[in-house]
């Protein structure tokens, strides 16, 4: 009887610890804010992160479409991992800046969501 009243209370204190621990956990999904353009496809595509002028490259899209480009994908920081930050989208056509949007992402420590920022530009 002991022993089962010992495992009972093991397994109570595993369950708390989880369960304190379950908002830090990440899921693996990967998630990936993306534009449409309609219109030319463009010859060149990427990010600026608006507090940093970095550059972010993200160098996959659709693979079932032409027109859907990618904006930001989870894990753009791992130094801020929770924050509200404005990126800027930028689209090019032979050297010429076409697109030029601003998005609001936010970023939970695990995965992004778009706050604000068009889902489709027509040229």
């Amino acid at each position: 009887m002991k022993s089962f009243a010992l495992l009972s209370l093991s397994l109570m204190l595993l369950v708390g610890v989880f369960s304190a621990c379950e908002k830090e956990i990440c899921t693996l999904e990967l998630r990936t804010i993306g534009i449409v353009v309609e219109g030319d496809s463009l010859t060149d595509y990427y990010t600026i992160r608006q507090r940093t002028s970095d550059t972010i490259r993200t160098n996959f899209g659709s693979p079932n479409s032409d027109t859907w480009y990618p904006v930001l994908s989870d894990g753009f920081d791992a130094d801020a991992p929770k924050s509200v930050e404005v990126f800027t989208f930028i689209g090019e056509i032979n050297d010429s800046i076409v697109v030029q949007e601003p998005f609001l992402i936010q970023s939970d420590g695990c995965h992004i969501e778009k706050r604000s920022g068009k889902s489709l530009i027509s040229l």
